[in-house]
């Protein structure tokens, strides 16, 4: 039981750290892009992750990705940005 608890208590810690990095990726690449063009690291952007997860991003000319595995668990998590042209 206690375990069961230790673990849902770690999950829900990197779903927490997961959903700030996702936003604060997210914000500075939309910012990013309206000056110039998307990031290709998140040192670029000023960001960084824990040594808690892997993190990668991955950019093209219309798009970039922020992509997160936790070292523990069975979840992964994903931000995209896009260029629209209206």
């Amino acid at each position: 039981m206690v375990s069961h608890l230790s673990e849902r208590d770690i999950t829900l810690d990197q779903r927490r750290e997961a959903e700030s990095l996702l936003m604060d990726f997210t914000h500075a690449q939309m910012t990013r892009q309206y000056w110039d063009e998307f990031a290709d690291s998140l040192l670029a952007l000023g960001l960084c992750s824990s040594s808690d997860v892997t993190a990668r991003v991955e950019r093209d000319a219309v798009s970039t990705k922020l992509w997160i595995v936790p070292r523990r668990g069975r979840e992964a998590y994903l931000a995209l940005v896009e260029r629209r042209s209206n």
